[in-house]
């Protein structure tokens, strides 16, 4: 599970990804390459919800599980910039579930994708934001936690 409580300043030319990803390097621009569609990927193995204006203004939770890019899921919320909202992923087997809660914690939407990540790979938690054309812009990170259950043999 990683679920983190932030606001962007503005949501106009702006890629934001949470959740988990396989791969980090600092010459990516975020796990997910291009948005459209079920996606394009920097990563092999990743599980994000994804902003990214270059495309439309839908919060869309994406995956890709070895190399194979899942089918994704719009959420029909409309963001509004400067606004914190909490954003969470969590991961069971294959699947993924996301959730956005508005800033005082209340449920405004989830959405599930299937078959979506390989539960044997290695991932790490995932926060990342772009600018695009335009003024710069900043993320504020208010909170954000990352944690997983513990294997259990029956």
């Amino acid at each position: 599970v990683y679920v983190a409580r932030f606001s962007i300043n503005t949501l106009t030319t702006r890629k934001f990804e949470i959740g988990f990803t396989d791969v980090i390097s600092g010459t990516d621009a975020g796990a997910v390459n291009v948005k459209a569609g079920n996606g394009t990927w920097t990563a092999d193995n990743a599980t994000v919800l994804c902003y990214d204006t270059d495309d439309d203004t839908n919060l869309t939770l994406m995956g890709v599980k070895a190399t194979v890019a899942a089918t994704s899921a719009d959420f029909s919320t409309v963001l509004s910039a400067a606004t914190h909202y909490y954003f969470g992923v969590t991961l069971f087997e294959d699947n993924a579930r996301a959730f956005l809660l508005d800033a005082n914690g209340y449920l405004l939407e989830e959405k599930v994708i299937e078959d979506c990540i390989t539960q044997t790979t290695l991932l790490t938690p995932w926060l990342f934001v772009q600018n695009r054309a335009g003024t710069a812009g900043s993320m504020t990170v208010d909170w954000h936690r990352a944690y997983q259950r513990r294997t259990t043999t029956a």
